[in-house]
């Protein structure tokens, strides 16, 4: 009993490290995806085929292997060498996506506008441009979010991480260690998993919500569902 109570502190305690690592990073990525989407997407030409060589470059190049290599000769594993590493790997998807939807956006006739009366380039993107683009930004975050927390706590099992710090991947790699399982101490994997499993099913669902509510496809089914379950 005490030994699970114990696990059960670390994964409480750990929660902050995990969770601060995942939203950290995934604001990092989503800034570079949204910077790099919409500057490419609006200025065209040779900055676009720039930022669009340099996003499939990223997109291309394995995470998971790149993290493992880059993290098992690095000395430093703390907390802000993971949050760069995460931030700097997992922008590359959501920048074009974003960049396709600043395309679509580019070509509006309140953009138009916004260029016919000469409102600067600044103006026109954080004034018009990316107001019209908040909730798909805010589902970017969502996803880099909680793909951080999984590649975290993977590459902290792997003892790739700061195993001095408590976090939910360093107690899976604790457990791991001292071969809790074949000992029958199955709450050491059960917390851990269960913290990062429920963590990710719940931003699983504000991005579910988050598409529902941006996506009008959507918003047009469950619209029809509501009004069948009220009749």
């Amino acid at each position: 009993t005490d030994q699970g109570e114990d696990v059960w502190a670390g994964v409480v305690v750990g929660a902050r490290r995990s969770l601060a690592t995942g939203a950290l990073a995934g604001l990092l990525a989503t800034v570079l995806a949204t910077t790099l989407g919409i500057t490419a997407a609006y200025l065209g030409g040779i900055v676009d085929e720039i930022i669009g060589l340099f996003t499939n470059v990223a997109f291309v190049i394995p995470t998971i292997p790149l993290l493992i290599d880059v993290t098992a000769f690095l000395h430093q594993r703390g907390m802000l060498t993971m949050v760069l590493l995460l931030g700097f790997t997992l922008w590359a998807f959501e920048a074009r996506i974003l960049r396709g939807q600043a395309l679509t956006l580019k070509n509006r006739d309140f953009i138009h506008a916004a260029k016919v009366s000469g409102e600067s380039t600044w103006r026109i993107v954080f004034g018009e441009l990316m107001p019209n683009m908040v909730s798909r930004i805010a589902a970017a975050f969502i996803l880099t979010f909680y793909v951080a927390i999984l590649v975290e706590a993977g590459l902290e099992f792997l003892g790739l991480g700061d195993s001095g710090k408590a976090s939910w991947g360093v107690s899976l790699y604790w457990a791991t260690v001292n071969s809790s399982v074949l000992q029958g101490e199955w709450w050491s994997f059960l917390f851990p998993g269960l913290a990062i499993g429920v963590t990710v099913f719940g931003l699983t669902l504000i991005l579910a919500g988050i598409d529902e509510v941006a996506n009008p496809r959507l918003q047009s089914r469950y619209g029809r569902r509501r009004l069948l379950a009220a009749l």
